[in-house]
C-alpha cells in the first residue's frame, strides 16, 4: 500500500515535471513496478487530464504448451528455459470508453498505447534512440521532486492506431522485448559499496553532512564504473547492479589497521562476507564487496638485505575470486584521500575497475596485456587508458561459462530499497550531473576548486583551488563521462565528442546564485614579451539535495601588468624550454616513452588558429632527429604540465594585435570568456 500510494504521489507530480510541445509531453514515471502483482495502479496527468488505468496482467497471451527454441549457428537447437510463453509484464486495461496496453518489459521504462475516447496516447522511455534532443531542449525539473523515483516518458498524441482496436488481439500491439538476445546471456556484477568512517568524515564538509548528496555520489561512481564494463572493446557488456550501500560507517568488527593492507583487507572481508545473504538466488547478495577508504594503504616487503620495506599503493583485491567458494571476493580503494594523490575522487573508479576486473580473473602481468593505453593497467598512474587490453577480452567473453552466479539478476521485491539504490538514473554519464567543478571539489576536497581548461579534459582534469598558488595545479585523472568538454560536446570513452543523445540529466527550475566576482594578486612567469595573469573566481550555491549546477563561467584568467613583479631579466623561451625539456627526459617515468628528447632548448610553435592550443605548448628536441616533439598527452598521463604559464605571448596578428596564453589557449589580448 505504500509503495502505491507513494507511485500516486509521484505521478500526480507529472505536471509540475511536464513540458508541453505541439502533441509530445515529457512526464516523470516509476523506474520500478510490481510485476508480479496481477495488478498495477497507474496515473498520469497529460494534456491537461488525469488519467487512472486499472491494469491487469495478461496470463493468455499464448498457449501454455507453447514453446520457444533457439537455432544456433552450428545446427543444434536447445531449449531455452529462461524465456516463457506467458509473458508476465504485459498489463491491460478496458472500460466502456477506454482502453490501455502497457508493457513493463523493458528495464528502461513503460511503452504501450492508451486508447480514449478522442486521443491515442503513446508512451515511451524518453532514451529511445527515435527521441529527437529538440524534445527535451526546455526540460525544468523541481528540485522537491526527488528523481530517484522516477524516469522520464515521452507520451505523445498517436494518428495511427483507432481509438476501438481490440486489445486482445495482440497483433494490434506486440510488445517489444528489448535486448532478449543479449539478456538470455546478460552478466551482472551484483555489488556492495561500503564507505569507510574517515572517507566519511572527509566527504562531509563537501557534500553539507547530506545523506541523500553523499548517496547520490556513490549512485554517480557506481554508475561510472558500470560505464567502463559496457566499453564495446571488452567484448561483452557487463551491468553492475548496486544491492548495498553503507556510507554512514562500518561497524566495530572492521579495523582498518592503519592501512597496513594484509591486515586491512581480512578484516574487510571478513566482516563483508558476515553480513552478505550466503545464497545467489537472494536479491540482496552481492558478488564483489568494495569498500572506499580515506586511509592511505600500504604493504611491508623485505629486500634483500633482509631489511623491511614499506611501499604504498592505491587499491587491492584478489585474483579471480568472484563466485568462488572459500574465496574472498572484496576490494579496497582510496577515495576521498587527502594528500593530493590521483586516487582520490571520481578518478578512483578506473582502479575500481582494474580491481574488479582482477576479481574476475583479468590478469594485467600477461604479455597481451600492453603497459600503455588500456583502462585494465598495472600502471595505476597512467591516466589515457581507452580501452580495454586484449588480455581482458577472451576472459570476459568466458565469464558465462566460467562464473555462474554472475547470471543472476534477482531483483528484490522492496521495490522502494532497489529504487533507492537505482545508479541507472545517471544512464552512464554521470558527468551531466556531478560536473567538472563538482570533479575538482571532490578532488581536491574543497568547495573553492575549480578547473583550470577544458583542453584534454577528457583525458585528464586539471584544477585548482584558490588555498594554493596559481601554478599549483592538480591533475583528478580522466573527467567523469557526460563531462561538459566542449560546445555541443562531452566527454565519451576519453575523448570530447559531439552529443548524440538527449540530456538526461535535466535543467532545474530554480536557478542557482552566484556570487560576487573575486579577482587575486598579479602574478607571473615573467617570460619574455609575457605579461602577468590574475585570477577571477565567483562560487556557486549548493542546492540542497544535490549539488551546485550554475550555468555559465566561475572561473577566468585575464591579464596584468607584472612590471613590478619581474625586476631582474626576463626567462627566455629557450631557457624556459631548456629546463623543462630537461626535465621530461630525466623523469624516469618515461622511460617507455618511444620518442627520446635533448636537453636542449625547445621551442614555442607557431600559433594555429584551429589548433589554439599549440602554441602554449612546450615542443622538445628528439635526439635522433630535427624534428620538435611535443609530449603533451604522456606528461599529462603522468600529472606533469607541458605547457607555458599563462600571459605567456604566443602570437602576433597581421593587425599587431597580440595573443596570450590563457587557461592554454592562445587568444587575443582582450579576448573574453564571458562572450
Amino acid at each position: 500500500m505504500f509503495f502505491i500510494l507513494k507511485l500516486l504521489l509521484i505521478i500526480l507530480l507529472n505536471k509540475t515535471n511536464a513540458y508541453i510541445k505541439q502533441n509530445i509531453e515529457t512526464v516523470l514515471l516509476p523506474a520500478f513496478y510490481p510485476t508480479n502483482a496481477k495488478e498495477i495502479s497507474l496515473t498520469v496527468k497529460v494534456f491537461g487530464q488525469l488519467i487512472s488505468l486499472h491494469l491487469h496482467r495478461n496470463d493468455q497471451i499464448a498457449s501454455p504448451e507453447y514453446e520457444i527454441w533457439q537455432y544456433h549457428i552450428k545446427g543444434a537447437t536447445e531449449k531455452l528455459s529462461q524465456l516463457k510463453a506467458s509473458d508476465p509484464c504485459l498489463y491491460i486495461y478496458k472500460d466502456r470508453i477506454s482502453s490501455a496496453i502497457i508493457n513493463f518489459c523493458d528495464e528502461r521504462g513503460l511503452e504501450g498505447l492508451i486508447f480514449l475516447k478522442n486521443d491515442t496516447l503513446e508512451i515511451r522511455p524518453l532514451w529511445n534512440d527515435l527521441v529527437s534532443m529538440s524534445l527535451v531542449d526546455d526540460i525544468c525539473v523541481g528540485e522537491q521532486v526527488n528523481l530517484s523515483f522516477g524516469i522520464p516518458h515521452l507520451i505523445k498524441r498517436s494518428l495511427q492506431y483507432s481509438v476501438n482496436s481490440n486489445l486482445y488481439h495482440v497483433d494490434n500491439f506486440k510488445p517489444k522485448r528489448r535486448y532478449v538476445r543479449n539478456t538470455i546471456r546478460k552478466l551482472t556484477i551484483k555489488l556492495a559499496v561500503f564507505l569507510d568512517a574517515e572517507a566519511y568524515t572527509r566527504l562531509g564538509p563537501i557534500v553539507d553532512y547530506n545523506e541523500e548528496k553523499l548517496h547520490n555520489m556513490i549512485l554517480a561512481y557506481v554508475n561510472q564504473i558500470q560505464a567502463v564494463f559496457h566499453h564495446p572493446s571488452l567484448g561483452v557488456s557487463i551491468d553492475i547492479s548496486l544491492v548495498h550501500l553503507d556510507t554512514v560507517n562500518l561497524r566495530e568488527k572492521y579495523t582498518n589497521f592503519g592501512g597496513e593492507i594484509t591486515k586491512m583487507s581480512k578484516s574487510f572481508c571478513d566482516y563483508a562476507e558476515t553480513y552478505n545473504p550466503p545464497y545467489d538466488n537472494n536479491s540482496r547478495h552481492w558478488d564483489v564487496a568494495l569498500i572506499l577508504t580515506s586511509i592511505n594503504i600500504f604493504f611491508w616487503s623485505k629486500s634483500e638485505n633482509k631489511t623491511e620495506r614499506k611501499f604504498s599503493i592505491m587499491a587491492n583485491s584478489s585474483f579471480n575470486a568472484v563466485c568462488e567458494m572459500g574465496e574472498k571476493s572484496c576490494a579496497i580503494v582510496e577515495f576521498a584521500v587527502n594528500d593530493r594523490t590521483i586516487s582520490a575522487g571520481f578518478g578512483s573508479s578506473l582502479l575500481a575497475v582494474e580491481e574488479i576486473g582482477n576479481i574476475l580473473g583479468m590478469d594485467s602481468s600477461l604479455e597481451t596485456c600492453p603497459r600503455f593505453k588500456r583502462i585494465h593497467s598495472d600502471e595505476k598512474y597512467i591516466r589515457n587508458q581507452t580501452t580495454w587490453a586484449k588480455c581482458c577480452r577472451p576472459v570476459a567473453e568466458n565469464l558465462w561459462n566460467e562464473k555462474p552466479c554472475l547470471r543472476d539478476r534477482t531483483r528484490s521485491k522492496n521495490y522502494e530499497y532497489e529504487n533507492k539504490l537505482d545508479h541507472s538514473r545517471y544512464h552512464d554519464l554521470p558527468g551531466r550531473e556531478w560536473t567538472a567543478k563538482v570533479q575538482c571539489e571532490l578532488f581536491l576536497l574543497d568547495k573553492n576548486a575549480n578547473v583550470v581548461t577544458l583542453l584534454d579534459i577528457c583525458r585528464i582534469l586539471q584544477c585548482e583551488t584558490p588555498t594554493f598558488s596559481r601554478y599549483n595545479n592538480f591533475f583528478a585523472g580522466p573527467a567523469l563521462d557526460g563531462t561538459y568538454c566542449a560546445p555541443g560536446k562531452e566527454c565519451r570513452r576519453g575523448k570530447c565528442v559531439p552529443l548524440i543523445e538527449p540530456p538526461y540529466i535535466f535543467k532545474y527550475c530554480d536557478d542557482d546564485n552566484w556570487s560576487e566576482w573575486e579577482e587575486g594578486t598579479c602574478q607571473s612567469g615573467c617570460l619574455k614579451n609575457s605579461k602577468g595573469v590574475m585570477v577571477k573566481r565567483r562560487y556557486c550555491k549548493h542546492g540542497i539535495h544535490r549539488m551546485p549546477n550554475c550555468g555559465g563561467l566561475y572561473y577566468d584568467v585575464v591579464l596584468c601588468n607584472d612590471s613590478t613583479l619581474c625586476f631582474k631579466n626576463r626567462v627566455t623561451i629557450e631557457q624556459f624550454t631548456t629546463v623543462k625539456c630537461t626535465l621530461f627526459k630525466r623523469k624516469k617515468m618515461l622511460k617507455n616513452l618511444t620518442v627520446i628528447l635533448k636537453e636542449k632548448p625547445g621551442s614555442q610553435a607557431l600559433h594555429d588558429f584551429e589548433k589554439p592550443w599549440k602554441a602554449c605548448t612546450i615542443y622538445c628536441q628528439q635526439k635522433k632527429s630535427p624534428i620538435f616533439y611535443a609530449p603533451r598527452l604522456e606528461m599529462l598521463n603522468y600529472g606533469i604540465n607541458p605547457y607555458f604559464p599563462d600571459g605567456t605571448w604566443c602570437h602576433t596578428d597581421e593587425n599587431g594585435q597580440n595573443y596570450y596564453c590563457r587557461q592554454y589557449y592562445c587568444l587575443p589580448e582582450n579576448y573574453l570568456f564571458e562572450e
